[in-house]
């Protein structure tokens, strides 16, 4: 049921933020490692929805020059991400593509569609995760923060634009963000009930 899945998201959480108090990150550090996320696609709300699913999930992540992006941190915790991650990157951007193909097909105005949906669906989610996370006290180790600071010293500036994390939405449409705000709250208890079945 929707309910034991909430349930199992919310036990996942508990005992990453219990390992993280009980394991003392001096006397037995769990290694650090990146994984490269899969986007295909390449939509632009990926930049959006990484740094929600990272923090809560007590990883970094880091976006490369050719477009790519990879989650860091102690290796339980980057796979948990990635996984997450994957999922609701691919879920959105297909219910997105679903959505302005039926509008297409009914010969509709498909302009800022995607946008406030896949908008919505990042609201949505940030919104649930937030709430447990802060009800749990999950926060990124210090092992992996430190190791994180030092690559980020280390990189050469780059001459960019100031980055702000926002997706332009040429004409907003409430209902489709209303509906990415839902799907949002409930895309992990889809998972669970995926891996489940599977």
């Amino acid at each position: 049921s929707d309910h034991e899945a909430h349930e199992a998201i919310l036990k996942a959480h508990a005992l990453m933020a219990k390992y993280n108090i009980v394991l003392d990150d001096e006397a037995d550090p769990e290694e650090i490692v990146s994984e490269y996320l899969d986007t295909p696609g390449n939509c632009s709300f990926r930049k959006i929805l990484a740094p929600i699913i990272g923090t809560n999930f007590r990883v970094r992540g880091f976006f490369m020059s050719n477009g790519g992006m990879t989650y860091f941190g102690h290796k339980t915790d980057v796979l948990v991400a990635k996984e997450v991650f994957e999922y609701a990157y691919q879920f959105a951007n297909k219910k997105s593509r679903r959505i302005v193909d039926d509008l297409r097909r009914r010969h509709m105005n498909t302009d800022g569609v995607k946008q406030s949906y896949v908008y919505g669906f990042c609201q949505g989610l940030k919104e649930r995760l937030d709430a447990q996370s802060v009800a749990l006290a999950v926060v990124i180790p210090q092992d992996v923060e430190e190791q994180y600071k030092e690559i980020v010293a280390g990189l050469k500036p780059k001459k960019r634009r100031r980055q702000t994390l926002s997706i332009r939405v040429k004409q907003y449409s409430p209902s489709y963000h209303d509906m990415g705000i839902k799907d949002g709250r409930e895309v992990l208890d889809r998972h669970d009930k995926e891996k489940k079945a599977g």
